[in-house]
């Protein structure tokens, strides 16, 4: 079973052939499999639980629509995260308002430790104070493990702006990490 960025490809080709000829049943089985992880991956990079949501679910109508256009040449996981990113790509674009992470975001059966759970906060306060730009390309990276090649092309951009984007949010990352610790 491949492990692409928290998306599992466990999905029998007999469960997405039944879902490409209109067997409901059948894509209930893939919206359960994958659901959580592009919710995750939505509000990881928007940083807005609301519009993870609405992001997750704009997901699966579109995979429900484009479904037929899925041939088995690679990963099924891979597919739907790359519509996942595309398309908290494009609401990032139109995002006017920017707003932290909810607390509620962490899950608590992820929660180890205190020293964990203050790091985990801190991280995603950070994460949610960098532009949007930034905290995508950090996002696609470093997380969901995209090389610069596959994020410019997702952002129809060059191979540099995704380097200089990364070395940008890190330092950016740096000084508020900086300015942090002189409080």
């Amino acid at each position: 079973m491949a492990r692409v960025g928290g998306f599992s490809d466990c999905i029998e080709i007999q469960v997405i052939e039944k879902a490409k000829a209109g067997d409901v049943s059948a894509f209930e089985v893939i919206y359960r499999q994958y659901s959580q992880a592009c919710f995750q991956l939505a509000l990881r990079m928007c940083a807005n639980r609301a519009l993870a949501q609405d992001i997750t679910q704009e997901v699966f109508v579109k995979v429900f629509r484009k479904l037929s256009t899925y041939h088995g040449n690679g990963s099924f996981a891979g597919w739907l995260r790359q519509i996942a990113v595309r398309e908290s790509l494009n609401r990032l674009r139109v995002k006017k308002d920017e707003s932290p992470l909810e607390e509620e975001s962490i899950r608590s059966d992820d929660l180890f430790n205190s020293e964990w759970v203050l790091a985990q906060r801190d991280l995603t306060s950070l994460l949610s104070n960098l532009p949007d730009n930034y905290r995508s390309v950090l996002i696609l990276h470093e997380v969901e493990g995209f090389t610069h090649q596959e994020i410019a092309e997702m952002l129809d951009k060059s191979v540099s702006f995704s380097k200089v984007t990364l070395l940008r949010a890190y330092k950016k990352l740096q000084a508020m990490v900086v300015n942090e610790e002189s409080k």
